[in-house]
């Protein structure tokens, strides 16, 4: 299956992934994004928002925060 998620960004603390039909679904949880990582066929690849590199202006504690949460949560995918 292809992946459905197409493009990621930071937004209130959270990650955001964008679906295929434009729907949202964002979480500062790094096991509720793994699981909706699951569910539609992440592989890896996706367009990244600038709000990820500048997560500080989106809630974030750090600029690498929402990279950070990112990868904590590709992490644990790949154990599912």
């Amino acid at each position: 299956m292809k992946n459905e998620i197409e493009f990621v960004g930071a937004k209130d603390g959270k990650i955001v992934f964008y679906d295929k039909m434009d729907e949202e679904f964002s979480s500062n949880n790094p096991y509720k994004l793994a699981r909706y990582m699951q569910t539609h066929n992440w592989d890896g690849r996706y367009l990244a928002s600038s709000s990820l590199h500048f997560a500080s202006e989106y809630g974030f504690e750090r600029n690498e925060g929402a990279e950070d949460l990112l990868k904590k949560a590709t992490k644990i995918f790949k154990t599912l």
